[in-house]
């Protein structure tokens, strides 16, 4: 199985462009945290980073109803690409593809990446912005 199912905080706007085609291409970072406790037995909070990428609907829904700080439920297919720089020097890059997305407890939208399922309501449990890592 290929995927990642993450929850988290948008760290900034949806950055959205398009294909030569037409389709929406919209790319988010994600933050996730977890705790884990130190030596000394406080809790230390840990963010993680995850980019991620999403085309058609489920783009134009991001950029809709999703910006900085906007809490974000996602199942997304991981992506290895690589290309040529403009020094000729080959980078590589892990991202998520964005299968399904759940927006957080203010927005009552859910989007897929077929096109063909209806939107349906979301069933998000609310939680504050306090796990927010900015």
């Amino acid at each position: 199985m290929n995927k990642w199912i993450l929850s988290g905080y948008i760290g900034n706007d949806p950055e959205v462009r398009f294909t030569q085609s037409g389709q929406p291409v919209c790319n988010v970072r994600l933050a996730t945290n977890y705790y884990r406790k130190k030596e000394d037995g406080t809790d230390d909070k840990k963010t993680d980073w995850h980019r991620l990428v999403a085309f058609g609907k489920t783009a134009e829904l991001i950029r809709e109803y999703a910006h900085k700080g906007s809490y974000l439920e996602v199942e997304a297919r991981v992506q290895n690409r690589s290309w040529v720089d403009g020094q000729g020097v080959t980078r590589w890059q892990t991202e998520g593809v964005i299968e399904r997305v759940e927006f957080g407890p203010k927005v009552n939208k859910v989007a897929t990446t077929s096109e063909t399922e209806p939107t349906e309501p979301a069933t998000v449990v609310p939680t504050g912005l306090e796990d927010a890592p900015f």
